[in-house]
């Protein structure tokens, strides 16, 4: 029983010390004759070295304050180069499902006197008609192409007789 006291004793002046309460000033002596063992030494919990403090780190602020970028207009280069004399188009795979992007490139710009070739890469007929009665190509196979040439500047709008939502545009300069 003199053992459950001294170490309960021990625990308490060790369990104050670590929440950083003060021990005792002194420990009470035990005598040997109580414990049946020699006498404990005197022990103090002041003259063990204290911990060094854990350094925080500094955190910067949260939320961060982030500059947000000022819209500035993009300019837009003029051509000035001429238009080419000679423009490939092509009517691509499901064009039939596609509007204004029916015909790849569009709207296509070529020079005053050249040509225009439409190719059809799609697996099924189309065609390239002027909405003006200007040309018309008939039935463009899978595979095959139709050329027309353009004399005179202007715009010129067209479709797909056979899908009239497949629509372009011609730009001759």
């Amino acid at each position: 029983m003199q053992r459950l006291r001294l170490w309960t004793t021990v625990f308490v002046a060790a369990t104050l010390a670590a929440c950083g309460s003060e021990t005792p000033a002194t420990p009470t002596p035990i005598s040997e004759s109580a414990t049946g063992t020699r006498p404990a030494a005197a022990f103090s919990f002041s003259t063990l070295p204290m911990p060094s403090p854990i350094p925080v780190p500094s955190i910067p602020p949260f939320p961060r304050v982030v500059p947000i970028p000022t819209m500035s207009p993009i300019p837009i280069p003029q051509i000035t180069s001429p238009p080419p004399t000679r423009v490939f188009t092509i009517i691509p795979i499901n064009a039939s499902f596609l509007t204004f992007t029916a015909f790849n490139s569009n709207p296509i710009v070529v020079a005053v006197g050249g040509t225009v070739t439409w190719r059809n890469v799609d697996i099924t007929v189309h065609t390239s008609t002027a909405d003006n009665d200007g040309w018309s190509s008939g039935t463009i196979r899978p595979g095959g192409s139709f050329s027309t040439r353009f004399p005179t500047p202007g715009t010129f709008t067209y479709h797909c007789a056979i899908h009239p939502n497949m629509v372009g545009i011609v730009i001759v300069q």
